[in-house]
């Protein structure tokens, strides 16, 4: 059985438990934070999950429930831990965005990611901030990561092109 609490998020509650513990109203609670990029471009959300059964919050009981969260497309998932622990056992669906694992308990679940694809076109998205660049005639370039920039940015004459920052940050190297 999959209870969605939000279309981002939902839990399955095994029925091979031998027990009455699929029956009842679930409801999953996901509250995150993004904290900020290291160096290295990696992104670490921590995820709040909360499982109530009858408005009656789960705790760990040894039953292995999978929880399914929408975490973004396209992105490269590194790492999952529970509690600073490593989840050795996950699958990320980068065309969904999809992250699901197993767990018997909850909160707080960390997932450590790097973004593929660092700028984008309107629907097109690039691997290079400076193949986005030059596809960007008359267009806006939407910055998807921190981004340093090795290259000049030339712009002709005659061409307009628009950089969303989008909330990120978009630096020069000394090169």
């Amino acid at each position: 059985m999959l209870v969605t609490a939000f279309a981002t998020s939902g839990v399955t509650v095994p029925a091979s438990t031998g027990s009455n513990d699929v029956e009842g109203n679930y409801k999953l609670e996901v509250a995150n934070k993004e904290v900020e990029a290291d160096a290295a471009g990696q992104t670490e959300v921590v995820f709040d999950i909360t499982l109530y059964k009858d408005d009656v919050k789960v705790s760990a009981n040894g039953t292995e429930y999978t929880i399914s969260l929408e975490i973004g497309r396209d992105l490269i998932v590194s790492a999952v831990t529970h509690n600073g622990n490593a989840v050795n056992s996950f699958a990320y669906d980068p065309a969904s965005g999809v992250i699901t694992f197993v767990t018997e308990s909850f909160s707080p679940f960390a997932v450590v990611y790097t973004n593929k694809y660092v700028a984008a076109v309107g629907e097109t998205r690039y691997e290079t901030f400076m193949d986005a660049f030059n596809a960007a005639n008359g267009k806006t370039v939407t910055i998807m990561s921190d981004i340093t920039v090795s290259e000049s940015l030339i712009i002709a004459e005659n061409q307009t092109i628009t950089i969303d920052l989008n909330g990120k940050t978009l630096s020069m190297s000394d090169n």
